[in-house]
């Protein structure tokens, strides 16, 4: 069995003798469990050193074996297990290869119901994450899309979508080193934690403002959807190395030539440049951003779980910066609506040089009778600022 086995090798360069090779190995990389080291790692290496006087591999990958919750390893023979056809007729093929990419597969892996459920938390968010930016896309100009991205990256108020896509390029990035040293687990914890915090927790909460309030051909509206486009292409070759049929059914609903597969575009992995349509530096301070953002969403939440307030947009922030910070955020104000980047009513700088680290105060507007709540973006404001109907100057400016 170890010889016929181990001269596999032999056999692939006698069936492929037109195509000799110039590498003193015969195949990149050759993958079995932790029980070969004395049997088909060896025999292989034998056998094509002896005829050959060549390597047989370049890299070696050997995993460890399935068990069960008993720790039990899982065979045919054992019958310990169910069919595969169980937990792919439940979970589906996308959740399970989740599954086995979370795996450090060099060591021995736990596989049950309940490790493939916590997958599946996984799995929604990548599809919700999809699902958002692909449903916000439904009436943007796609074939100008590679001109608007040039043009909207140079605009100041472009900035946090520039940031967001650095973000993911670099996170693109990181996978394809990751993908180099086999090193999947990393990668897939990577792009959850970017899926669910920097666009689910932040730039989702921001965009829905602009997005939902404005009128559709709003410019702010407009560049939001180039990014979110480009985020789409992005996130879908990151996401096809793990899902592959989700990735195939979200690529499917974009225009593109009939019958293209997502696997046949590659739309940033063959394309490493492609970062560099983008400016090399942010204008305004997103750390700031999302550090103060951090601090005052923690407060906002001990004043939920107290019942003093609902809703974040029950709330006004008071921020109490020292000096840098303040012209900072002054500058960023400019461009971007604060109470919609801290997801509350409004958003007061105030300046205080005594200050030896920046402070907030949040203040409650549901109980004050001198604001009521807008009916359109649920926003609290002055009596004095609303019209007739309780709408606020903004949703006044988008009604017109």
């Amino acid at each position: 069995v170890w010889f016929d086995s181990g001269n596999l090798a032999n056999h692939y360069l006698y069936n492929n003798a037109s195509k000799r090779v110039t590498k003193p190995y015969l195949v990149d990389l050759v993958l079995e469990g932790r029980d070969q080291y004395r049997g088909w790692f060896q025999s292989l290496m034998w056998l094509s050193a002896g005829v050959t006087q060549l390597m047989p591999y370049d890299n070696l990958l050997c995993h460890g074996f399935v068990l069960n919750q008993t720790n039990e390893k899982l065979s045919k023979s054992s019958n310990n297990s169910k069919g595969l056809d169980t937990y792919l007729d439940k979970h589906g093929a996308d959740v399970l290869r989740l599954w086995a990419a979370t795996q450090e597969f060099g060591k021995d892996a736990v596989f049950s119901d309940a490790k493939l459920e916590y997958m599946t938390t996984y799995y929604s968010k990548f599809r919700l994450t999809l699902r958002f930016l692909l449903s916000n896309l439904f009436d943007y100009d796609f074939e100008n899309h590679k001109n608007n991205l040039v043009k909207f990256s140079k605009s100041d108020d472009f900035d946090l979508e520039n940031y967001v896509l650095r973000c993911a390029y670099k996170l693109s990035d990181t996978l394809a080193h990751n993908f180099r040293h086999f090193n999947f687990k990393s990668s897939v914890e990577s792009l959850y934690e970017f899926s669910n915090k920097t666009l689910s927790n932040f730039f989702f909460d921001y965009a829905k403002n602009p997005l939902y309030l404005s009128k559709n051909d709003d410019e702010k509206r407009v560049k939001l959807q180039c990014c979110f486009y480009e985020l789409l292409l992005v996130m879908l070759d990151m996401y096809k190395v793990f899902m592959p049929f989700l990735a195939e059914e979200f690529y499917s609903k974009l225009p593109h030539e009939e019958g293209v597969s997502v696997f046949e575009n590659n739309y940033f992995f063959r394309n490493p440049e492609k970062s560099k349509e983008l400016p090399a530096t942010y204008k305004f301070s997103w750390n700031l951003v999302l550090e103060k953002r951090k601090d005052v969403l923690q407060s906002l939440n001990e004043l939920q779980m107290n019942k003093v307030v609902k809703s974040r947009t029950e709330v006004a922030v008071h921020l109490n910066l020292v000096l840098e910070d303040y012209y900072r955020l002054k500058k960023l104000s400019k461009y971007y609506k604060l109470k919609d980047l801290f997801n509350v009513s409004d958003v007061v700088l105030n300046l205080d040089e005594n200050l030896e680290n920046s402070n907030h105060v949040l203040l409650p507007l549901n109980t004050d009778e001198n604001y009521v709540k807008c009916p359109r973006c649920w926003s609290y404001v002055f009596k004095t600022n609303v019209d007739e109907s309780c709408l606020c100057v903004d949703c006044q400016s988008a009604e017109n």
